[in-house]
């Protein structure tokens, strides 16, 4: 993880519609509990190894 300043103090939710414009495609902020985010790396993880998907 990486601390972004610059000189507006922005949370996920309010970067996302931003980023979208200048993408021009979605993008949705999800708030995760610590334990949702290990639950989600945990069933998302591959052997060491084994080529990406």
């Amino acid at each position: 993880m990486h601390l972004l300043t610059g000189p507006e103090a922005l949370t996920n939710a309010q970067i996302a519609p931003k980023l979208a414009a200048t993408l021009y495609r979605p993008v949705r902020s999800v708030e995760l509990t610590a334990e949702q985010l290990l639950a989600r790396l945990t069933a998302s993880a591959r052997p060491t190894g084994s080529p990406p998907s």
